[in-house]
């Protein structure tokens, strides 16, 4: 498979507290494939920013139809 397009990688932890607004930018900017990362052991906070960034890809959190839209498809835990 070939990937196109501009390929995002995430760190929550180097973006503490501006994480979100980051990706949001980034979606605005083109990207089309975004990752998440964090290896650090908060299960919980890992789970909740996974779900805002599916709500963000898919244009939940605003309402918007458009390149977002459906964007996000599963969350997969990383395996140990």
């Amino acid at each position: 498979m070939k990937l196109r397009g501009l390929y995002a990688i995430t760190d929550s932890q180097l973006l503490a507290g501006k994480f979100l607004s980051y990706v949001e930018a980034a979606l605005e900017g083109g990207v089309t494939l975004l990752q998440y990362r964090d290896k650090s052991s908060d299960e919980a906070r890992r789970l909740r920013e996974a779900e805002a960034l599916r709500d963000l890809c898919e244009g939940e959190s605003s309402g918007q139809d458009g390149p977002r839209a459906g964007a996000a498809t599963r969350l997969r835990p990383h395996p140990k």
